[in-house]
């Protein structure tokens, strides 16, 4: 989980899975950036990646919130607790 073997190891363990995204879409020289969605976190005033709330999850001890980012496209944020959200929010 902390330190898979490949890309295949790193998206099949966890849940929900982890994001990858075209390191040249974030400026970054590596070919692609894996992002676990419990490592990231949102902020509607700042922020580097803006987006917009594509759907929110609602499982009670978590919201998996589902955002379209500029710069990383589709991605998966895990957030403990409740959090309100509803789509087309930023």
């Amino acid at each position: 989980y902390n330190a898979p073997a490949n890309e295949f190891v790193a998206g099949f363990i966890g849940s929900p899975k982890m994001n990858f995204i075209d390191g040249a879409k974030l400026g970054e020289t590596a070919k692609t950036v894996g992002v676990r969605p419990e490592h990231l976190t949102v902020d509607a005033n700042s922020g580097a990646w803006k987006g917009t709330v594509v759907h929110a999850e609602h499982l009670g001890a978590d919201t998996n919130l589902y955002l379209d980012c500029e710069k990383a496209g589709l991605i998966t944020v895990r957030i403990f607790g409740v959090y309100n959200a509803e789509p087309g929010s930023v």
